[in-house]
């Protein structure tokens, strides 16, 4: 819960709040919904591009990420007017007059409870608490699997998992649009990148409904059509049969930015061209993720078109009505479980945490799939099951004189005893073990299920005939599924 809510702080704090507050015009002529957009789509293009050329130089580390981003806020600060310091002065103020005066809160806040309660009239809509449960329910809907399990509902996730990894330690890294724009969000949350990439999922989830929400209000549509809009767009993945783990969460991503580039496009055309760039960099666009939404606007503007004439009452009974109606509907749906697969147990998931928690840091080494190294990554070693199984024999293995040759203290194999089902692409494959997409005998026997099963075969063989004559084995964890051995190298 709390990492869930640490993700979601710094999504808003990088890129809504502070280019916000930084972008805000002087004269407050612009509406407020444009500038949220202005400065979400803006900030996106240029920190993915800032980060995709020091991330190709090997150069996105915090220090430089950080930079860049205080200067973009200087940048957005100065352009509407709000850094002044080397204009001339009308009235003669000088510069610490300058910073008390853009400090001050605007309105001002009300001092007596009589005037607290105008104040809150006046500003709070029924309507706008019914949307904001809808968009908190949402977001912990679309998190249950992420708040449950350590491991990822599809092999992309551990494809970014490994991308983000390699972008923020400096490492060798090929561009990946939607990981550059979480680069900056693990920096500020202070997580790993994994928890980042499986938080973040849901947190776009519930972005891509306030896209639609905008949208519809950009194009003239009351608050009860924006509610309208949101719910149908909240309930999209349950009418559709939809898991609460999206098949593509970059092709969701791209969503938000076409969406919101839709948006803006009569108030900024260029804020649009950004919107349009940075999804095309995330991720080519997907039909369903965009048709759902696009298809939940139309219909609340329709509906705003040929309700407009009913009484005004009514309209927000109905708008409030569905928000409340969908976010117990998303209530009742929630709450998958520990669910295993499709590419890895959970318990090898948290196995993998409870060794780095309890082992110090590059003192072991796992012995695992590939989809156990973004649990492993900069925390301790790992080699692919692949290479373990060809460069040893059980002839070899059981000699009382043999040693693993690997130099750290504590060694952990992890050996299936019901194989998972893989269902791999080769990019995430790539990303995972590091080899090219080629036809290796290695790869194709361990992307193909039958091929999986018998490198567990082997392992388990390899172990079993290790423990036979070394007394330095023992089992770390054991469940229906999995059994992690824990091999005591060095003292």
């Amino acid at each position: 819960m709390v990492e869930l809510i640490r993700v979601l702080l710094a999504v808003f704090l990088v890129y809504v709040v502070f280019p916000s507050l930084a972008g805000r015009r002087k004269d407050a002529s612009e509406p407020v919904v444009d500038t949220l957009v202005r400065a979400f789509l803006l900030t996106s293009l240029i920190l993915q591009f800032a980060v995709f050329v020091l991330g190709s130089l090997k150069l996105a580390l915090p220090l430089l990420v950080t930079l860049v981003y205080a200067l973009w806020i200087a940048a957005l600060r100065w352009s509407s007017g709000g850094l002044s310091f080397f204009r001339g002065s009308d009235d003669g103020q000088g510069v610490t007059a300058r910073i008390a005066s853009s400090l001050q809160l605007q309105p001002h806040l009300p001092v007596s409870l009589h005037d607290l309660r105008r104040w809150a009239s006046s500003r709070v809509s029924p309507l706008g608490g019914y949307l904001m449960l809808l968009l908190v329910i949402s977001l912990f809907e679309r998190a249950a699997f992420a708040l449950q399990n350590l491991h990822f509902g599809g092999d992309e996730g551990y494809s970014r998992a490994m991308s983000l990894h390699a972008l923020n330690a400096g490492d060798a890294w090929q561009f990946d649009g939607s990981v550059a724009l979480l680069s900056p969000v693990a920096l500020l949350s202070g997580l790993s990148p994994e928890t980042v990439v499986r938080f973040s999922d849901p947190v776009f989830a519930v972005l891509l409904i306030l896209a639609a929400g905008a949208c519809v209000f950009r194009m003239g549509g009351p608050l009860w059509a924006v509610c309208i809009s949101c719910s149908l767009v909240a309930m999209a993945p349950v009418l559709t049969g939809a898991t609460a783990v999206p098949t593509s969460a970059a092709a969701e991503m791209s969503a938000v930015y076409l969406i919101l580039a839709f948006a803006a496009i009569q108030s900024s055309p260029l804020t649009a061209i950004a919107g349009v760039m940075v999804a095309l960099l995330v991720n080519p666009p997907s039909f369903k993720p965009l048709a759902i939404p696009i298809v939940c606007l139309i219909t609340a503007v329709i509906a705003a078109k040929m309700l407009q004439r009913l009484p005004g009452a009514f309209l927000k009974f109905i708008g409030g009505f569905c928000a409340i109606a969908c976010a117990g509907l998303l209530v009742a749906h929630s709450g998958r479980g520990v669910v295993d697969g499709p590419v890895q147990y959970e318990s090898a998931a948290r196995a993998c945490r409870a060794i780095s928690e309890q082992f110090s840091r590059n003192s072991w080494l796992v012995v695992s799939t590939g989809y156990e190294r973004p649990f492993t990554y900069q925390r301790g070693w790992h080699v692919e099951i692949v290479d373990f199984v060809s460069k040893h024999s059980v002839q070899h293995v059981e000699q009382p004189k043999f040693k693993f040759p690997y130099e750290v203290r504590d060694l952990f194999v992890f050996v299936e005893k019901q194989p998972v089902l893989p269902q791999i692409c080769l990019t995430c494959w790539q990303w995972s073990v590091g080899v090219s997409q080629t036809f290796d005998p290695a790869v194709l026997s361990y992307v193909s299920p039958r091929g999986r099963a018998s490198l567990q075969f082997t392992a388990a063989q390899l172990i079993a005939a290790y423990q036979r004559t070394h007394r330095d084995l023992s089992v770390f964890y054991s469940d229906e599924h999995l059994t992690v051995y824990h091999v005591r190298l060095h003292a």
